[in-house]
């Protein structure tokens, strides 16, 4: 009698445990979700991806449409990788997918989820403070300090082949710590413990969340930023008539008895189209972070479920050639007369620093350091690739981590181009 009803009990349980299943499945199947290759057992579609996702999941784009569906382990993920995709995402839907996904990885790296890439919402909105034209512009003095330091680096090597994005420059600065703070009242790191301080602060600031606010600075301030200046600098050494017409613009405008200053930088457009085609061929993060879907939803008649992960695949936007003629050539040019505003984040057809709630609250800080490194790159220096090397055989593979820098680091040999006298004042 016992074991009759054990077996009821099993009976009972997997009838159950089947009824459920099947409900599921026929839900499921009523859904229409959107296009994408079937996934295995376990893997779900990592199968696919290889050492540079944004490629892979472009390639994949190109057989399943501009927003497909993978799985990636267990986890859904859909991807958008065109214009009317990002849109959809980013705009019209931005409040449900305001949300970032909570990992181990997350968890481990990134001070649980207290910096600003994965943060709350509202939490990140709140910071927007810290980044202000007001705030940026009251510290503009140790930026232009630190670009001084960068060039009186590069200048110490001219005429010798030497790593543009070097560690060279960092090491050199060990020792100065003491001369540059007798300049320097305050710094952001000051700022930040202030407000952790401050018993009735408007910005509510834990240790925990400082700490995890340093690290975006610090990879935002450093590896993107000298990340893209690269990419530029490995384009331009391949197209020498682009750097000409630079060079006459920097002169025309800035003469040749001073450095480019961050005021400059409106006056010079030509300088901006380069770093926007620069933006556009090889965005640092061609993968924009992940955004989570709160609720259930229809996107372009496609359901997209309650804890999908959406990705926008900038990369793959770059390269549409629907949006650009000839999207593999670096044509700075293009942008000429071209109204393309990446600091709000409108132009679907470029984003670099993303659009909506989860936009990039640094982006005019990481404008400012691109754009004026850039400038002076091209206005204090000539420069040629070492041992006689032909611009066609420059090696512009790319390696995926944080951000997308070149696989191989650009190797140069620097010349002054301006009067020596510039050189001893950085």
């Amino acid at each position: 009698m016992e074991a009759d009803s054990w077996v009821l009990l099993a009976a009972t349980i997997f009838a159950t445990s089947f009824l459920f299943l099947l409900k599921g499945f026929i839900s499921r199947s009523r859904l229409k979700l959107p296009p994408g290759p079937k996934p295995w057992p376990i893997l779900g579609n990592l199968n696919l991806i290889g050492s540079l996702p944004h490629q892979s999941i472009h390639d994949l784009s190109q057989t399943y449409g501009p927003m497909m569906q993978l799985q990636f382990g267990s986890f859904p993920v859909v991807i958008g990788s065109s214009v009317e995709m990002a849109r959809e995402f980013l705009k019209i839907h931005d409040l449900n997918f305001a949300s970032r996904p909570y990992t181990s990885a997350t968890k481990y790296t990134n001070y649980d989820q207290n910096d600003v890439i994965c943060s709350l919402w509202s939490t990140v909105a709140s910071w927007a403070e810290l980044f202000t034209m007001k705030r940026l512009d009251s510290f503009q003095y140790i930026r232009t300090e630190e670009l001084h330091l960068f060039l009186s680096g590069i200048y110490a090597s001219c005429g010798n082949p030497a790593t543009l994005v070097s560690t060279q420059y960092i090491q050199n600065d060990f020792g100065k710590e003491d001369k540059l703070s007798k300049f320097m009242t305050k710094d952001m790191l000051d700022v930040l413990l202030q407000l952790a301080d401050d018993p009735n602060p408007d910005l509510k600031f834990s240790r925990l969340r400082i700490k995890g606010l340093t690290l975006d600075l610090l990879a935002g301030g450093t590896d993107t930023s000298t990340t893209a200046i690269e990419w530029a600098m490995s384009e331009l050494l391949k197209h020498p008539e682009i750097v000409e017409q630079a060079t006459e613009e920097v002169d025309r405008v800035i003469g040749r008895n001073r450095w480019v200053e961050e005021k400059d930088i409106p006056n010079l457009p030509y300088i901006k189209s380069i770093m926007l085609e620069t933006m556009r061929m090889h965005p640092v993060v061609p993968l924009l972070a992940p955004h989570l879907a709160r609720e259930n939803c229809k996107v372009h008649g496609y359901d997209i479920l309650r804890g999908t992960r959406v990705f926008v695949n900038t990369w793959s936007i770059g390269r549409d050639p629907t949006l650009w003629d000839a999207p593999n050539e670096f044509r700075p040019a293009r942008f000429k007369g071209r109204e393309i505003d990446v600091v709000k984040g409108q132009n679907f057809e470029l984003l670099p620093f993303g659009s909506g709630r989860r936009m990039c609250p640094g982006y005019n800080l990481g404008l400012k350091l691109i754009e004026s490194g850039l400038a002076n790159l091209l206005h204090g220096f000539t420069w040629e690739l070492p041992n006689q090397m032909k611009p066609q055989d420059l090696n512009m593979e790319e390696v995926f981590g944080l951000s997308v820098p070149k696989k191989v680091p650009l190797v140069v040999v620097a010349e002054p181009r301006l009067p020596h006298n510039l050189y001893s004042a950085v």
